[in-house]
């Protein structure tokens, strides 16, 4: 909706533009019934989009207030990014096939290059260290019973940033926590082993 910018914020709101309230109300609660990935979730929506959206306006107007914390989450971002794009390119080398890097809202993931369906073979959520691992990738769930794997924390769910509705969560039935200085290598191994598996 175009919304003068000295609008956005509900407090410098009048009596007399109740209507215009109203309507951008009813436009939120639209975009998040329409929209699966915000899980028909209002708080869900405005958190992720509306209000980390206007942090970044608001740190950038005040000449870095607030700057801190969001190079922090910045520069964590980048170097999962980064982490992501160096196995793509190192499995690539090995000849399993022809990986890359694919891109989301809430995450990154290793990708079949060229599908379009039944594509993420192991997910790499931006706010938090998980990876999930899709089912098409054959892995056991004994396999991180055995180091090096059994060094990762098991999650019984995937992380909710994974954006998957309540029927789709048996998709990735593999979830472990990692630290990305310490597990590096194993985290390499498992990705590894998933593209190794999944169906080209």
């Amino acid at each position: 909706m175009e919304i003068p910018p000295n609008k956005f914020s509900w407090t410098k709101w009048q009596w007399n533009e109740k209507v215009l309230y109203e309507e951008v109300q009813n436009f939120v609660q639209k975009i998040v019934e329409n929209a699966e990935m915000y899980y028909d979730n209002r708080l869900y929506f405005e958190m992720k989009e509306l209000w980390k959206n206007l942090s970044e306006v608001i740190a950038q107007r005040k000449g870095g207030y607030g700057k801190g914390k969001m190079m922090e989450r910045a520069q964590g971002e980048d170097s999962i990014r980064n982490f992501v794009e160096e196995m793509v390119n190192e499995i690539n080398s090995q000849g399993y096939g022809a990986f890359e890097l694919n891109v989301t809202t809430g995450y990154f993931s290793i990708k079949r290059a060229g599908k379009e369906r039944i594509k993420n073979v192991v997910c790499f959520v931006k706010n938090e260290h998980v990876a999930s691992i899709s089912k098409y990738a054959n892995i056991e769930k004994s396999l991180f019973d055995n180091p090096p794997y059994n060094k990762l924390k098991k999650r019984t769910r995937p992380p909710r940033w994974l954006q998957l509705r309540e029927k789709d969560l048996g998709r990735y039935p593999n979830n472990v926590e990692y630290d990305l200085k310490e597990d590096k290598d194993v985290i390499f191994q498992l990705c590894k082993k998933a593209c190794e598996n999944f169906p080209r």
